[in-house]
């Protein structure tokens, strides 16, 4: 279907006739311009409002950019550090972890075949010998950057 009977800007009007192309007859090539048109014309606004935020965030204005919490499911299973996390806690409102402790988040990876049932979470703490993850994470989150 062609899209030469929308409402089109001045400035897309304008840009088909620099092209020599059709603003207002039937045209594949006319209607290929105006998809790229309107692709740009939606990159242009996604960029802006990614800018807005990262703007907000240098400058205080209560927008969230840092890592979130995921499921475990989500989680890299490529021997990649992450803070892994259980958020379920025995004796806490609802059975939910209320703080990530020394007890309920660790640093950990993914370690194909390091278990008899596959891979396995693998921390780096002070148990040489069975360095798995002490917990079954429910949760994960990339590590931060390092302090410059």
């Amino acid at each position: 279907m062609s899209m030469h009977k929308r409402d089109e800007s001045d400035e897309l009007k304008s840009a088909l006739k620099k092209h020599g192309l059709a603003a207002y007859d039937p045209s594949q090539i006319s209607d290929a311009f105006r998809c790229g048109w309107d692709a740009c014309l939606e990159l242009a606004h996604a960029d802006a409002e990614l800018a807005k935020m990262h703007h907000a965030q240098a400058f205080g204005a209560g927008v969230d950019l840092s890592p979130q919490w995921q499921t475990i499911d989500s989680a890299p299973r490529d021997a990649r550090a992450v803070l892994v996390m259980r958020n379920t806690w025995p004796g806490a409102i609802n059975g939910v972890a209320e703080d990530c402790n020394g007890h309920n988040t660790y640093v950990a990876e993914w370690w194909e075949n390091e278990s008899e049932n596959g891979g396995a979470w693998v921390c780096y703490m002070d148990m040489v010998k069975d360095p798995r993850c002490p917990i079954e994470p429910t949760h994960w989150m990339p590590l931060p950057k390092p302090p410059t």
